[in-house]
């Protein structure tokens, strides 16, 4: 596994700053098959890169704040195995996504600000696998393309150097698509969020101990049809989903704040609770993180 990972910030003026990130990724495993007349025989196995552009701006000044990114990611994936016979099976899986983030908050009193977000995102997913006998009867190709468009709006608090809190209504629309190759079965789904609710807080404790926790929960409306044949009418499908999310989260700083480490803990231990209790290996934290300002 190899990853480079590179970040980079302009201060334009005292009100606009422009910053870049880029990272890329690969992997790459073996593995020998030791079945049959196959054995001892190495397999190339499978590799994997990821790519992913993020450019963003930000406007500062005492009434308003304005930010916006632009996040480009690609992926490819192949595979490389042998079949009972010995004959050479190759796979593969390339990916392209684009997403838009724009963030403003608008100052309307002291300690009060209101805020607005909207997000697009657009992605495509195309596989190739190989059955070993060209026909594709036992594994389809598929392609399948997703877009998502939402907002969001709501107060933001501050509550001097303490706290600060940010609860927004949301709403989203969302279209999905899956095309099976060599059959009609086309799957294609539309829905929208309504409503969608996003709650975060930001609580300073100590002056060494930050605790940061959020709430999140949206109502999915969709439709679609799957269509078995491009003659002939689909059938109809209809379904609703609630999903609920909640994060609890620690910050620690030491040095003046030069030193920074945070940690999220994972959501299925809040509810689960630790191994020993209930017997499901599941990690302390889903994510942590460290920095240092020299």
């Amino acid at each position: 596994l190899q990853w480079f990972d590179v970040a980079a910030g302009l201060a334009l003026s005292s009100e606009l700053a422009l910053g870049l990130r880029a990272s890329l990724g690969s992997n790459l495993a073996t593995r020998a098959d030791r079945d049959g007349e196959n054995s001892g025989i190495l397999n190339p196995g499978a590799s994997a890169f990821s790519a992913n552009v993020v450019a963003s701006m930000g406007y500062d000044t005492a009434s308003m704040q304005v930010d916006a990114s632009l996040e480009i990611s690609l992926a490819n994936y192949a595979a490389e195995s042998l079949d009972g016979d010995g004959a050479e099976l190759a796979d593969s899986a390339s990916g392209f996504g684009i997403g838009l983030l724009g963030r403003a908050f608008l100052n309307m009193a002291e300690g009060i600000d209101l805020g607005v977000l909207a997000s697009f995102n657009t992605r495509s997913l195309a596989t190739e696998i190989d059955d070993g006998n060209g026909d594709e009867t036992r594994f389809q190709d598929t392609e399948s393309t997703a877009l998502s468009v939402g907002v969001a709006i709501g107060p933001r608090y501050r509550i001097g150097e303490i706290a600060e809190v940010a609860a927004y209504a949301t709403l989203g629309l969302f279209q999905e698509q899956n095309d099976p190759e060599g059959r009609n079965n086309v799957q294609d789904a539309k829905g929208f969020v309504l409503p969608g609710v996003n709650i975060a807080g930001e609580f300073h404790l100590l002056p060494w101990l930050t605790y940061r926790a959020g709430v999140r929960g949206t109502y999915a409306i969709q439709s679609g049809e799957s269509q078995e044949d491009t003659d002939q009418g689909g059938s109809e499908t209809a379904g609703r989903d609630f999903f609920f999310y909640a994060s609890n989260g620690f910050g620690f700083h030491a040095l003046e704040g030069a030193f920074n480490f945070d940690a999220m803990l994972n959501f299925p231990i809040l509810t689960d609770g630790p191994y020993f209790l209930s017997g499901t290996q599941n990690p302390l934290f889903g994510m942590v993180t460290a920095s240092y300002t020299f």
